[in-house]
């Protein structure tokens, strides 16, 4: 019923230079669009920042240290492994971040698995995690992310790991029931 007064406010406010915080956990890209020239884009860090929406746009992106879980299951000698790895990242430059890649997240976890899997098909639990830091990191460097710390969560046997929680269920079946 009001349509039109929302698109006159949104298109009246597009003349009107709006005003930004970017917090101290946040990164921010103001990318400036002249027609017919050329555009330009900016990072910028913490601070109060002032835009006009009819030329320019800001994106902002989180860049506080961040945690992702991966989970990794291989064939070694014949007996299939599972673990899990916690990755500590933060993100070092938000246009690459935001604009060079399409999911950060999903790029770090297929380059950590490829990494750390070449290292659990070793098959012994002496993981050099410096070296595996130094690796993934060399990787994501292209797309803006700096790798902090990776935590090795679980490591198990699936056989022996579905063995254990067989006779578990049973137990507990038995107390329960």
């Amino acid at each position: 019923m009001f349509d039109w007064l929302v698109r006159l406010f949104d298109w009246f406010f597009q003349f009107v230079p709006q005003f930004v915080m970017v917090s101290p956990s946040e990164g921010a890209v103001r990318i400036t669009h002249v027609p017919f020239i050329r555009s330009w884009t900016r990072t910028k860090g913490f601070g109060w920042y002032m835009y006009w929406p009819l030329f320019q746009e800001m994106e902002l992106v989180n860049i506080k240290p961040q945690m992702l879980l991966i989970e990794l299951s291989r064939e070694v000698n014949g007996r299939s492994i599972e673990s899990s790895w916690a990755l500590q990242y933060w993100i070092q430059n938000p246009y690459k971040s935001l604009y060079e890649c399409e999911d950060h997240e999903e790029i770090l976890a297929s380059h950590a698995m490829k990494v750390i899997g070449t290292y659990v098909e070793q098959g012994d639990r002496d993981w050099p995690l410096d070296e595996i830091v130094t690796e993934i990191r060399k990787s994501v460097s292209g797309i803006g992310l700096y790798l902090q710390q990776v935590f090795p969560l679980q490591f198990v046997h699936a056989r022996a790991h579905k063995l254990f929680m067989d006779n578990v269920t049973e137990k507990v079946g038995r107390i329960v029931g």
